[in-house]
């Protein structure tokens, strides 16, 4: 059982998880199973981590029935920069042009990158571990 670590003391506290954060050894023994279940990947490219937890993201209803979690789009600056940033924002998918503001206001992304192929390839493969995550990928 992979315990999550980065929550509020007062929500592990509520699902009745011990409130000290767990050992280095325990999270290295996390890490290499989220690894092999593929959970845990390291992002090529990658210049920053994210600063949203995805631990925790709204799940919000399409239309068509489907979940969405982690909704994203990429954009690039004009040296080549590619961030990663959410249109899941709150309870609702935003707009393309709403995420940005949000970015903008906020600085809240899920990665940023040294170029818009390595942005986008993160992006798939953050979708697909989202949806396992959460259990909709069936």
């Amino acid at each position: 059982m992979i315990v999550p670590f980065n929550q509020s003391p007062a929500t592990r506290q509520a699902r009745g998880v011990p409130v000290t954060p767990p050992s280095a050894i325990f999270l290295g023994m996390a890490a290499a199973q989220m690894h092999q279940e593929g959970r845990l990947f390291e992002p090529e490219g990658q210049t920053e981590a994210g600063n949203i937890d995805l631990n925790n993201r709204p799940m919000v209803k399409n239309p068509d029935g489907t979940t969405s979690t982690v909704r994203s789009i990429t954009i690039t600056d004009d040296k080549g920069k590619a961030t990663v940033i959410p249109t899941v924002i709150g309870d609702k998918v935003v707009s393309n042009e709403d995420a940005i503001k949000h970015f903008k206001k906020t600085g809240e992304h899920l990665g940023v990158f040294d170029n818009e192929q390595n942005a986008n390839d993160f992006a798939e493969k953050l979708h697909k571990q989202q949806a396992k995550q959460y259990g909709l990928d069936r």
